[in-house]
């Protein structure tokens, strides 16, 4: 077996473990409690907080931080130049939070024009996902098997992104979205919707319920894109539907909006 390669510039932390053959370059900090599987490569400027664990044949290229107790299954990479034709800097960081899985094959690419491409806390991301340049997505978050967002993508909290999805470029997503299988989204979503079929058909009740949002908060919100009427003083669901409707005016792309029929 081959004996892991370590640049003496890396500060380790207390009961580290790197496996055989991975290779660890250039300047950073490996907390304690990590955990590194076998021909892992490591490249230039990155942070892995405590008791992350990367999977075998995982690539890290700095700059990357890892927040604790991420856990990286084999073959992830993180931090490789943006797929952009027109981009050819060396890319910006990759920002990961905490207790994040990351499933295998999954890959973050750097950022480009963006401060960083950025994942928050406590998201599942499942065999075969991709996250492209400059997005952000925020926290606890689920996508399934091969969801793809390109370039500038935003995701909200607690949305659930189906097998096969595909997200345009600088589309935003709202809290609490559930995007079907195999829908292509070429339109900002916005917050508490099911999209299915091409079309807003209906709030993610189910979402909404596993958040402990009452029935007749879902009613209102049902009331907000239905009819287009607000509760006098707003809810907390309603200040969430503006803040995002007025987020979204600032850009150019169409939001799906609630079937009138359904």
């Amino acid at each position: 077996m081959t004996a892991a390669l370590i640049d003496p510039k890396f500060t380790l932390g207390n009961n580290v473990t790197i496996g055989h053959g991975s290779i660890i370059s250039g300047q950073g900090i490996i907390a304690s409690d990590v955990v590194i599987g076998h021909h892992v490569i490591i490249e230039g400027d990155v942070e892995i907080g405590e008791g992350t664990k990367i999977g075998h044949h995982s690539v890290l290229k700095g700059p990357v931080r890892i927040g604790p107790r991420n856990q990286l299954y084999p073959f992830v990479s993180l931090g490789l130049r943006a797929q952009h034709p027109d981009y050819h800097g060396e890319g910006g960081p990759v920002i990961i939070g905490e207790e994040n899985v990351l499933r295998e094959f999954a890959s973050v690419n750097g950022s480009t024009f963006e401060p960083a491409t950025f994942l928050g806390n406590r998201n599942y991301i499942m065999a075969y996902s991709h996250i492209s340049h400059d997005c952000r997505i925020g926290n606890g978050n689920k996508f399934a098997m091969h969801a793809t967002l390109a370039g500038h993508v935003e995701i909200g909290d607690n949305c659930y992104l189906g097998m096969h999805s595909v997200m345009h470029q600088r589309i935003k997503i709202g809290n609490l979205c559930m995007i079907g299988m195999n829908e292509t989204i070429k339109r900002h979503v916005p917050p508490f919707a099911l999209i299915t079929e091409k079309r807003f058909a209906k709030l993610n009740v189910k979402g909404l319920v596993l958040r402990g949002v009452s029935q007749e908060e879902i009613q209102t919100i049902e009331k907000r894109y239905r009819h287009g009427v607000s509760d006098e003083p707003p809810s907390a669901s309603q200040k969430t539907i503006d803040a995002f409707y007025a987020k979204i005016n600032e850009g150019g792309f169409y939001q799906y909006e609630k079937a009138k029929s359904a």
